[in-house]
This record gives structure tokens, sequence and C-alpha cells, in this order.
């Protein structure tokens, strides 16, 4: 059982059922692998949501209110089963504008669909072709090749990092209610902070 695998799998399944189908077939296969190899870390599989993001739909889960867009997902199609509703950052706006308004519109087939993200071909974008841009774009950006699943953890940390004291936002973000999830980025970003500290001693001190 491997990502490459997976995503082959999903390829093939994502033109033939809805996000929440794509979504629970996933959940189905992370149970399973748990069960057959329970010492093994499945987490990646769990951590696989880009389903809500390739089917984005203007209008619907995706949502423009004056300048501001906004994501409105309901419950039926989140993993967690609850409406994720979440205003997006005002410098994000005039980005969102500008595919929407210019760039969605070469692709064919935009007219006739209220789909955010479409292929080359015109059709609905697939789970493995978001997933391949993202990793394409982060390596191009970063030099390095990284793929959606540490974004979660990303958030957390860097949270817990920059924003100790909202780090509470970050765990509702993620719907995360364990206290023993806060502690682990909480304790995470400490660290961080004291290896830092080391080094500007170590930096202050070449001979010591």
């Amino acid at each position: 059982m491997t990502d490459a695998n997976i995503l082959h799998y999903l390829r093939y399944l994502e033109p033939h059922v809805s996000s929440v189908t794509l979504a629970q077939s996933l959940y189905k296969i992370a149970r399973v692998a748990h069960c057959l190899a329970p010492g093994r870390d499945w987490r990646w599989l769990r951590r696989l949501r880009l389903a809500n993001i390739t089917a984005l739909e203007l209008g619907r889960t995706l949502i423009k209110d004056g300048t501001t867009w906004s994501f409105n997902i309901p419950p039926e199609e989140t993993k967690a089963g609850r409406l994720h509703l979440a205003v997006l950052p005002d410098w994000s706006a005039s980005r969102i504008d500008r595919y929407v308004e210019h760039y969605r519109l070469f692709f064919r087939n935009a007219e006739s669909t209220n789909r955010l993200w479409l292929s080359q071909l015109g059709r609905p974008l697939a789970y493995s072709s978001l997933y391949g841009l993202i990793c394409k774009r982060t390596r191009d950006a970063f030099g390095k090749r990284i793929n959606p699943h540490p974004f979660r953890s990303c958030l957390a940390t860097s949270t817990a990092i920059y924003h100790g004291a909202e780090i509470g936002l970050a765990m509702t973000v993620l719907e995360h209610t364990s206290s023993e999830v806060f502690e682990r980025y909480y304790n995470q970003a400490k660290m961080i902070d004291a290896v830092k500290v080391y080094q500007e001693i170590l930096l202050a001190n070449p001979q010591g």
C-alpha cells in the first residue's frame, strides 16, 4: 500500500463518484490498512483531504459576498460530518477574482460548470492532479517537494511558534479536540525556540 497506488486508485474512482464517496472510500482503506498492519503508521492516509478542495463549486461551496470569499462546505461533504465555514483572508480576494474572472475562462467548458478547478480537457480537476500540482509548485518555490499531507501540521506548528497565545485557533481550524495534540505542537514550538537560543549562544562564543 503506497501513496502512488492510492493515487492511481483515486484517479480511477474520482470521475465516477461524488467527493463524499471518494472520502468515504479513502477512510475505509485507512481502516482496513490499520487492521492488517496495526504497527505501521497510516496517518498519511487519514490526511488525504483534497477531495473537498477539488470539489469546490462557485456559488455553492465557494461563495463571494461583496469583496469577500468564503468556504461553505455542508456537513455531508466533510470527513468530520460538520459544517465547514471559513472566511478567506482579504489578501486572497484579488487572486481568486483574477483566476475566476480571467484565467479560468481559458479552460474548456468553463461556462458550463461551476467547478472551480478544471483540467486542460475542461473536466473537473482530479484529486491526483491537484496533489501533483501542489508538489510541483512547492518544489519550484522552496526547492523541495512538499505533498499536502504535512500542511495541517505546518499550520499548527507555525501557529505555536509565531502566535502561541492563539494556538487554540489552529486547533479549532484543524478540528482537534485532544489536549495531547495541543501539547505536542506547543512542545515542538518550544523545542525549536530552544534550538535557536542554543545556536545564538554558539555563534556568540565560537571558541567556547
